[in-house]
């Protein structure tokens, strides 16, 4: 059940409905992210959600970490990975209703228009972030770090990506 009033981003002026939209989202956001996650809100679970919907093309470094995964025959995890049914409902009721989340000191509701820039932010952001292709290559080599062995880890040479 829904616990917490949901502020409002200071931008665009949001309707009641929007704001009851919002808490809807949010509400389904925070189920997800409890469910795999065991976090209440995970940190940037609604960017993350956002890439998926809006599913952009992948860019040159995303195109080469595929390809170092395919090069090292492993499959890439996906933790937590939505249903399409979740992702589809929550892209209807955001561009129905042109409202999305986002946790800023509590949920808070924010017009589409003032969102896009603030995750556009976001993502250039963590583009900035990534790791080097080859911390990438050694990453997919590596067992979990909990995963104690004595047994050295062999890492072959990173191949040439085209």
């Amino acid at each position: 059940m829904w616990r917490q009033k949901i502020k409002c981003y200071r931008g665009r002026h949001l309707t009641n409905e929007q704001v009851a939209i919002a808490a809807v989202l949010a509400q389904a956001i925070n189920n997800h992210s409890e469910d795999f996650f065991c976090a209440g809100w995970m940190h940037a679970i609604e960017h993350e959600l956002w890439e998926r919907i809006v599913a952009c093309k992948p860019d040159v470094y995303e195109r080469a970490v595929k390809k170092l995964y395919t090069a090292a025959k492993k499959q890439r995890r996906d933790w937590g990975k939505p249903s399409t049914e979740f992702l589809a409902g929550l892209k209807l009721l955001a561009q129905r209703f042109q409202v999305w989340i986002f946790y800023k000191k509590g949920e808070t509701a924010i017009h589409l228009k003032d969102w896009l820039p603030l995750h556009e932010q976001w993502h250039e952001n963590r583009k900035q972030e990534r790791s080097s292709l080859e911390e990438v290559w050694k990453r997919i080599h590596q067992p979990f770090p909990f995963l104690k062995s004595k047994k050295p880890v062999r890492i072959p040479p990173m191949p040439k990506l085209k």
